[in-house]
Protein backbone atom coordinates (compact mmCIF):
# COMPACT_ATOMS: atom_id res chain seq x y z
CA UNK A 1 0.00 0.00 0.00
CA UNK A 2 3.02 2.18 0.85
CA UNK A 3 4.69 1.01 -2.26
CA UNK A 4 1.59 2.01 -4.48
CA UNK A 5 1.23 5.71 -2.90
CA UNK A 6 4.69 6.23 -3.18
CA UNK A 7 5.02 4.81 -7.01
CA UNK A 8 1.85 7.31 -7.47
CA UNK A 9 3.85 10.25 -6.10
CA UNK A 10 6.49 9.63 -7.62
CA UNK A 11 4.47 9.48 -10.92
CA UNK A 12 2.73 12.88 -10.18
CA UNK A 13 5.99 14.84 -9.99
CA UNK A 14 7.87 13.44 -12.70
CA UNK A 15 4.51 14.05 -14.95
CA UNK A 16 4.56 17.36 -13.76
CA UNK A 17 8.07 18.14 -14.42
CA UNK A 18 7.65 17.33 -17.87
CA UNK A 19 4.72 19.69 -18.73
CA UNK A 20 5.01 21.93 -21.87
CA UNK A 21 5.39 25.59 -20.13
CA UNK A 22 3.09 27.54 -22.10
CA UNK A 23 4.00 30.96 -23.65
CA UNK A 24 1.34 33.43 -22.69
CA UNK A 25 -0.48 35.60 -25.19
CA UNK A 26 0.32 39.45 -25.48
CA UNK A 27 -1.76 41.25 -27.85
CA UNK A 28 0.61 42.89 -30.58
CA UNK A 29 3.70 40.73 -29.36
CA UNK A 30 6.38 40.05 -30.99
CA UNK A 31 8.22 35.98 -30.62
CA UNK A 32 11.94 35.31 -30.20
CA UNK A 33 12.65 31.58 -30.01
CA UNK A 34 15.83 29.76 -28.86
CA UNK A 35 17.08 26.06 -28.14
CA UNK A 36 14.61 25.21 -25.05
CA UNK A 37 13.39 29.19 -25.13
CA UNK A 38 10.57 30.81 -26.33
CA UNK A 39 9.28 34.62 -25.42
CA UNK A 40 6.30 37.34 -26.27
CA UNK A 41 7.54 40.92 -25.60
CA UNK A 42 6.18 44.08 -26.90
CA UNK A 43 7.09 47.77 -25.91
CA UNK A 44 4.69 50.15 -24.17
CA UNK A 45 3.91 52.03 -25.60
CA UNK A 46 3.68 50.23 -29.23
CA UNK A 47 6.23 52.95 -30.40
CA UNK A 48 9.10 54.64 -28.27
CA UNK A 49 10.19 57.69 -28.36
CA UNK A 50 13.64 58.83 -28.76
CA UNK A 51 14.89 60.38 -25.10
CA UNK A 52 11.28 59.18 -23.52
CA UNK A 53 10.88 56.39 -21.05
CA UNK A 54 9.52 53.05 -21.91
CA UNK A 55 8.35 49.87 -20.66
CA UNK A 56 8.38 46.26 -22.17
CA UNK A 57 5.69 43.59 -21.73
CA UNK A 58 7.40 39.72 -21.75
CA UNK A 59 6.75 36.22 -20.35
CA UNK A 60 7.64 32.89 -21.42
CA UNK A 61 9.77 29.65 -20.96
CA UNK A 62 13.40 28.37 -20.69
CA UNK A 63 14.47 24.38 -20.41
CA UNK A 64 10.18 23.75 -19.70
CA UNK A 65 9.29 26.32 -17.07
CA UNK A 66 8.24 29.76 -17.22
CA UNK A 67 10.10 32.66 -16.29
CA UNK A 68 10.40 34.50 -13.18
CA UNK A 69 11.32 37.88 -12.90
CA UNK A 70 14.32 37.51 -10.03
CA UNK A 71 16.37 35.63 -12.74
CA UNK A 72 15.43 37.78 -15.51
CA UNK A 73 17.55 40.77 -17.04
CA UNK A 74 16.39 43.09 -19.79
CA UNK A 75 18.85 45.09 -21.65
CA UNK A 76 19.49 46.97 -24.64
CA UNK A 77 22.66 48.02 -26.38
CA UNK A 78 23.67 49.76 -30.03
CA UNK A 79 26.21 47.21 -31.31
CA UNK A 80 27.63 50.00 -33.76
CA UNK A 81 28.39 52.50 -31.01
CA UNK A 82 29.07 49.70 -28.48
CA UNK A 83 27.24 51.34 -25.41
CA UNK A 84 23.65 50.75 -24.36
CA UNK A 85 21.20 52.50 -22.21
CA UNK A 86 21.85 54.89 -19.59
CA UNK A 87 19.76 53.27 -17.50
CA UNK A 88 18.64 49.97 -15.49
CA UNK A 89 14.96 48.68 -15.94
CA UNK A 90 13.29 47.31 -12.60
CA UNK A 91 11.15 44.26 -13.97
CA UNK A 92 8.26 43.65 -11.96
CA UNK A 93 5.69 40.63 -12.47
CA UNK A 94 2.21 42.37 -13.58
CA UNK A 95 0.40 38.62 -13.92
CA UNK A 96 0.82 34.69 -14.07
CA UNK A 97 3.87 34.23 -16.20
CA UNK A 98 3.89 38.14 -17.51
CA UNK A 99 6.46 40.77 -16.46
CA UNK A 100 7.03 44.45 -17.37
CA UNK A 101 10.35 46.22 -17.62
CA UNK A 102 10.57 49.54 -16.29
CA UNK A 103 12.42 52.93 -16.87
CA UNK A 104 13.87 51.85 -20.26
CA UNK A 105 14.96 54.64 -22.64
CA UNK A 106 16.49 54.75 -25.95
CA UNK A 107 18.28 57.98 -25.80
CA UNK A 108 19.58 58.03 -29.71
CA UNK A 109 18.17 57.17 -32.90
CA UNK A 110 20.00 54.04 -35.12
CA UNK A 111 19.95 50.20 -34.57
CA UNK A 112 19.57 48.74 -30.81
CA UNK A 113 19.65 44.84 -29.94
CA UNK A 114 17.38 43.80 -26.99
CA UNK A 115 18.69 41.23 -24.49
CA UNK A 116 16.45 39.04 -22.41
CA UNK A 117 18.60 36.89 -20.37
CA UNK A 118 17.26 34.09 -18.09
CA UNK A 119 19.66 33.52 -15.43
CA UNK A 120 19.70 29.62 -13.87
CA UNK A 121 21.96 27.09 -12.20
CA UNK A 122 22.59 25.20 -15.04
CA UNK A 123 23.74 29.31 -16.78
CA UNK A 124 22.24 31.56 -18.86
CA UNK A 125 19.82 31.34 -21.68
CA UNK A 126 19.51 34.82 -23.96
CA UNK A 127 17.59 35.71 -26.82
CA UNK A 128 17.81 39.16 -28.80
CA UNK A 129 16.23 41.22 -30.78
CA UNK A 130 17.77 44.23 -33.42
CA UNK A 131 15.25 47.05 -33.27
CA UNK A 132 15.92 50.33 -35.59
CA UNK A 133 14.83 53.34 -33.67
CA UNK A 134 14.47 56.44 -35.17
Amino acid sequence: MIARALVASIATLVGGATQACEVPILEGARQLNGPGSSLVWRFVPAEPKIGEFFALEFGGCAQGAPFAAETMRIDATMPAHRHGMNFRPTIVAIGPGLYRAEGMMFHMPGTWQLSFEQRSAAGATRLTSDIVVE
